[in-house]
Protein backbone atom coordinates (compact mmCIF):
# COMPACT_ATOMS: atom_id res chain seq x y z
CA UNK A 1 0.00 0.00 0.00
CA UNK A 2 1.26 3.44 -1.10
CA UNK A 3 1.77 5.80 2.22
CA UNK A 4 0.20 9.08 0.81
CA UNK A 5 -3.02 6.83 0.36
CA UNK A 6 -2.71 5.80 3.82
CA UNK A 7 -2.20 9.75 4.35
CA UNK A 8 -5.34 10.89 2.60
CA UNK A 9 -6.94 7.66 4.16
CA UNK A 10 -6.25 9.45 7.35
CA UNK A 11 -7.72 12.50 6.18
CA UNK A 12 -11.12 11.42 5.26
CA UNK A 13 -11.37 9.54 8.04
CA UNK A 14 -10.91 12.62 10.10
CA UNK A 15 -13.76 14.59 8.11
CA UNK A 16 -15.85 11.26 8.30
CA UNK A 17 -15.48 11.97 12.35
CA UNK A 18 -16.07 16.05 12.28
CA UNK A 19 -19.61 15.17 10.41
CA UNK A 20 -20.42 12.92 12.48
CA UNK A 21 -19.81 15.39 15.56
CA UNK A 22 -21.70 17.89 14.06
CA UNK A 23 -24.78 15.87 13.02
CA UNK A 24 -24.28 14.85 17.20
CA UNK A 25 -24.18 18.45 18.21
CA UNK A 26 -27.18 20.04 15.73
CA UNK A 27 -29.81 21.39 17.22
CA UNK A 28 -32.45 20.60 14.40
CA UNK A 29 -33.39 18.45 11.56
CA UNK A 30 -32.39 20.34 8.63
CA UNK A 31 -28.73 21.09 10.23
CA UNK A 32 -28.33 17.44 10.04
CA UNK A 33 -28.33 17.05 6.55
CA UNK A 34 -25.36 18.77 5.30
CA UNK A 35 -22.90 16.74 7.82
CA UNK A 36 -24.46 13.78 6.77
CA UNK A 37 -23.53 14.75 3.35
CA UNK A 38 -20.05 15.55 3.98
CA UNK A 39 -20.20 11.94 5.81
CA UNK A 40 -20.94 10.04 2.82
CA UNK A 41 -18.53 11.80 0.74
CA UNK A 42 -15.38 11.36 3.59
CA UNK A 43 -16.69 7.84 3.63
CA UNK A 44 -16.69 7.20 0.12
CA UNK A 45 -13.64 8.76 -0.44
CA UNK A 46 -11.67 6.83 1.84
CA UNK A 47 -12.16 3.50 -0.57
CA UNK A 48 -11.03 5.60 -3.13
CA UNK A 49 -8.04 6.73 -1.48
CA UNK A 50 -7.20 3.11 -0.47
CA UNK A 51 -8.01 1.49 -3.81
CA UNK A 52 -5.61 4.00 -5.54
CA UNK A 53 -3.08 3.50 -2.92
CA UNK A 54 -3.56 -0.82 -3.73
CA UNK A 55 -2.59 -0.18 -7.29
CA UNK A 56 0.36 -1.99 -8.21
CA UNK A 57 1.37 -3.52 -4.82
CA UNK A 58 -0.51 -7.72 -4.80
CA UNK A 59 -0.86 -7.80 -1.69
CA UNK A 60 -2.63 -4.56 -0.90
CA UNK A 61 -4.52 -5.52 -4.38
CA UNK A 62 -5.76 -8.51 -2.33
CA UNK A 63 -6.53 -6.83 0.65
CA UNK A 64 -8.47 -4.29 -0.87
CA UNK A 65 -10.41 -6.93 -3.10
CA UNK A 66 -11.88 -8.48 0.06
CA UNK A 67 -12.75 -4.94 1.38
CA UNK A 68 -14.58 -4.27 -1.60
CA UNK A 69 -16.69 -7.61 -1.07
CA UNK A 70 -17.42 -6.64 2.07
CA UNK A 71 -18.64 -3.36 0.78
CA UNK A 72 -20.53 -4.93 -1.65
CA UNK A 73 -22.44 -7.83 0.90
CA UNK A 74 -22.97 -5.79 4.19
CA UNK A 75 -26.21 -3.59 4.11
CA UNK A 76 -24.63 -0.83 5.76
CA UNK A 77 -21.66 -0.45 3.96
CA UNK A 78 -23.73 -0.72 0.24
CA UNK A 79 -25.89 1.83 1.54
CA UNK A 80 -23.11 4.50 2.70
CA UNK A 81 -21.76 4.07 -0.92
CA UNK A 82 -25.01 3.89 -2.64
CA UNK A 83 -26.22 6.91 -0.99
CA UNK A 84 -23.04 8.65 -1.27
CA UNK A 85 -23.28 8.32 -5.34
CA UNK A 86 -27.38 9.05 -4.85
CA UNK A 87 -26.26 12.55 -3.20
CA UNK A 88 -23.52 12.82 -6.09
CA UNK A 89 -25.18 12.28 -8.70
CA UNK A 90 -28.94 12.27 -7.94
CA UNK A 91 -31.39 15.06 -6.53
CA UNK A 92 -34.11 12.88 -4.84
CA UNK A 93 -31.58 13.23 -1.24
CA UNK A 94 -30.77 10.48 1.22
CA UNK A 95 -32.74 11.75 3.98
CA UNK A 96 -35.92 12.51 5.16
CA UNK A 97 -37.32 14.32 7.98
CA UNK A 98 -40.28 12.92 10.21
CA UNK A 99 -42.43 13.56 13.07
CA UNK A 100 -43.58 11.67 15.27
CA UNK A 101 -46.46 12.86 17.66
CA UNK A 102 -49.14 11.48 20.02
CA UNK A 103 -53.06 12.36 19.91
CA UNK A 104 -53.97 13.98 23.13
CA UNK A 105 -57.93 14.58 22.38
CA UNK A 106 -60.71 13.42 20.22
CA UNK A 107 -60.80 16.90 18.16
CA UNK A 108 -58.78 16.06 15.79
CA UNK A 109 -59.45 16.59 12.05
CA UNK A 110 -56.18 16.45 10.33
CA UNK A 111 -52.79 17.63 10.20
CA UNK A 112 -51.07 20.50 8.59
CA UNK A 113 -47.87 20.49 7.26
CA UNK A 114 -45.23 22.95 6.35
CA UNK A 115 -41.79 24.28 6.56
CA UNK A 116 -40.45 26.84 8.77
CA UNK A 117 -37.57 29.44 7.90
CA UNK A 118 -34.66 26.76 8.71
CA UNK A 119 -36.62 24.24 6.31
CA UNK A 120 -37.95 22.42 9.10
CA UNK A 121 -40.58 19.93 8.86
CA UNK A 122 -43.32 21.54 10.99
CA UNK A 123 -46.80 20.21 11.83
CA UNK A 124 -50.30 22.12 13.32
CA UNK A 125 -52.68 19.75 14.55
CA UNK A 126 -56.22 20.82 12.39
CA UNK A 127 -59.55 21.08 14.30
CA UNK A 128 -61.24 23.56 16.73
CA UNK A 129 -59.33 22.61 20.34
CA UNK A 130 -57.13 19.55 18.73
CA UNK A 131 -54.23 19.15 20.77
CA UNK A 132 -50.93 16.90 19.92
CA UNK A 133 -48.01 16.19 21.73
CA UNK A 134 -44.75 16.02 19.54
CA UNK A 135 -42.72 13.18 20.88
CA UNK A 136 -39.91 13.22 18.72
CA UNK A 137 -38.51 15.27 15.52
CA UNK A 138 -35.41 14.13 13.49
CA UNK A 139 -33.79 12.40 10.70
CA UNK A 140 -34.58 8.84 8.81
CA UNK A 141 -32.82 7.54 6.22
CA UNK A 142 -34.62 6.67 2.92
CA UNK A 143 -34.35 4.37 0.14
CA UNK A 144 -31.28 5.12 -2.77
CA UNK A 145 -31.40 4.34 -6.08
CA UNK A 146 -28.28 4.06 -8.44
CA UNK A 147 -29.21 5.87 -11.61
CA UNK A 148 -26.69 3.74 -13.68
CA UNK A 149 -28.66 0.47 -12.78
CA UNK A 150 -32.11 1.82 -11.75
CA UNK A 151 -30.64 -0.49 -8.11
CA UNK A 152 -32.54 0.47 -4.99
CA UNK A 153 -30.81 0.26 -1.86
CA UNK A 154 -32.89 -0.12 1.11
CA UNK A 155 -31.96 1.43 4.66
CA UNK A 156 -29.75 -0.88 6.44
CA UNK A 157 -31.15 -3.51 9.31
CA UNK A 158 -28.02 -5.25 9.27
CA UNK A 159 -23.87 -4.43 9.43
CA UNK A 160 -21.42 -8.07 9.79
CA UNK A 161 -23.44 -9.88 10.24
CA UNK A 162 -21.55 -13.01 8.48
CA UNK A 163 -18.25 -12.11 10.76
CA UNK A 164 -20.28 -12.94 14.60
Amino acid sequence: MKQSAIEHAKDRLDRARDAVKRMEEAKSPSAIEKPWSDFLHSAGGIYSKLEQGAKGCGVSEGWFGRKKHDRKKDQLLSYLHHARNSDEHGIMGTTLQHIEFKVLNDKLKGIKMNRDADGNAMIQPVGEGAEIEILNKGIRLKAVTDGRYGDTFMPPREHLVDRI
